[in-house]
């Protein structure tokens, strides 16, 4: 099975970050995701092309190293992609 995924730009609303600072949340948020990608993969129903995809609040804690926010970042990323597009169509019509 071959996965693709392709992230433009990560926005990281709210976080006070660097360029530097940057660059290791985007490579620990890539590790992660391609850590869970490779041992759990994704469910069949999880097919999807997105321009946007929120992934949630995510809820740091005080003095979290650029990494841990990486690393919880592509968590909240993957959970978000292995949803099924059924659910999120269903999320998206919910919502108000």
């Amino acid at each position: 099975m071959n996965i693709n995924v392709s992230i433009e730009r990560l926005v990281l609303d709210g976080l006070p970050v660097g360029s530097v600072q940057g660059h290791v949340i985007a490579a620990a948020m890539e590790a992660e995701l391609t850590r869970l990608l490779t041992i759990e993969g994704l469910a069949a129903s999880a097919s999807r092309a997105e321009s946007h995809l929120p992934a949630g609040h995510i809820h740091l804690i005080p003095d979290g190293s650029p990494r841990s926010v990486g690393r919880q970042i592509g968590d909240a990323v993957y959970h978000v992609l292995n949803q099924s597009k059924q659910t999120t169509t269903n999320q998206k019509a919910n919502t108000p």
